[in-house]
């Protein structure tokens, strides 16, 4: 088991303070949602300056693509694409240094990750509602984990929330 901890959890502490007390921690991925804005690679850069830990980016967008040249640029570890903000198909990029992920909340069904089983690393299943700390735990997320393996069995399962 990995752990990711949210930067944007912890309002209180600066982003240096917060990266010193997470990587004292151990955590294995710093985790940065995006929300539609590209500020966030701004954060994502001083991250990479100031700490060693890699960088989990999730993307909320319904044009996805529109960020693909800032993640080339920001190396991140890895890359979560909010499923239900696509209002089109995407096509992630297969020239890349970083794993992909299809991230879906507890409501929609984990049929729609076989149109993007060939492009993604794994699955990232959310319980909380995507971009929004303090939600509550969708214990649902059982069934859907076991469902999953089943039906993917070579495919990495991540859990959000």
């Amino acid at each position: 088991m990995k752990i990711s901890a949210s930067i944007y959890s912890a309002k209180a502490a600066s982003l240096s303070a917060l990266l010193k007390e997470l990587d004292n921690h151990g955590v294995n991925l710093l985790h940065v949602d995006c929300n539609d804005d590209l500020h966030v690679f701004s954060d994502i850069a001083q991250i990479n300056q100031l700490s060693s830990t890699p960088v989990d980016l999730h993307i909320i967008s319904s044009t996805p693509e529109k960020y693909f040249e800032a993640i080339a640029v920001a190396n991140p570890s890895q890359v979560s694409f909010q499923y239900e903000n696509f209002t089109a198909p995407v096509q992630f990029p297969s020239n890349r240094n970083y794993k992909i992920g299809l991230a879906i909340t507890s409501a929609t069904s984990i049929d729609v990750f076989e149109s993007y089983q060939s492009q993604c690393d794994y699955i990232l299943l959310m319980t909380t509602t995507p971009g929004k700390s303090g939600g509550t735990f969708d214990k649902n997320t059982f069934l859907r984990i076991r469902e999953f393996q089943k039906r993917f069995p070579t495919i990495p399962i991540q859990v959000d929330g």
